[in-house]
């Protein structure tokens, strides 16, 4: 198993922005250090607001795999939800989890998860709030065979008005702006066998 990396996460209020701004640091164990780091960089992002005006309202210690902090879904074309997970699940599961971005819900920044049930194949969407690690589940449950690219919409319409910010962490993939995708209509006059 991966050695997980650790990050302090602080929440700011800052004048004049709708939701909290969420910066990072490496967690080097050494606090005033840390909290300080988290300090610079939110003045760094809004050097015309006074320091004095800041606050920050929370801060969290966030463990992380180094494999999903790089991992970005790359899908090909026509690719389906279901094919985002393992075709076979580590030790006979019956559903797995896959991160796959972030949103502010109902003033909240939370990480969006999807969880597969595998014998149902249906997808489920699991919020959970980055400063409490408390948990949000939608009854909604999306078909499988749903296309990557329509996760977006179908997100939106699922989390309603609450939601604001919708970060995927999805990148279109290279070979669909190839030109050797684009759908050509035959020239049917060089087809056609002359009779003569």
């Amino acid at each position: 198993m991966p050695e997980l990396k650790n990050f302090l996460l602080g929440f700011f209020n800052v004048p004049g922005i709708e939701h909290q701004v969420i910066v990072e640091t490496p967690l080097t164990g050494r606090g005033p250090d840390d909290y300080r780091a988290l300090a610079i960089q939110v003045r760094k992002l809004y050097p015309q607001i006074p320091e004095a005006h800041i606050t920050r309202v929370g801060s969290v210690i966030e463990s992380r795999d180094p494999q999903e902090v790089q991992e970005y879904i790359n899908p090909l074309p026509g690719m389906t939800l279901r094919q985002l997970f393992p075709e076979n699940p580590t030790g006979g599961a019956e559903e797995c989890f896959r991160f796959i971005g972030n949103v502010f819900f109902s003033g909240q920044a939370c990480k969006i998860t999807i969880r597969y049930h595998y014998e149902k194949g249906t997808i489920g969407i699991v919020l959970i709030d980055r400063l409490t690690k408390g948990t949000t589940r939608f009854t909604n449950q999306i078909n499988a065979s749903l296309l990557v690219k329509e996760l977006e919409p179908t997100l939106k319409d699922i989390l309603g008005k609450d939601a604001k910010n919708l970060q995927l962490r999805v990148k279109a993939h290279e070979v669909e702006d190839s030109p050797a995708l684009i759908e050509r209509t035959p020239n049917l006059k060089d087809q056609v066998v002359s009779q003569t």
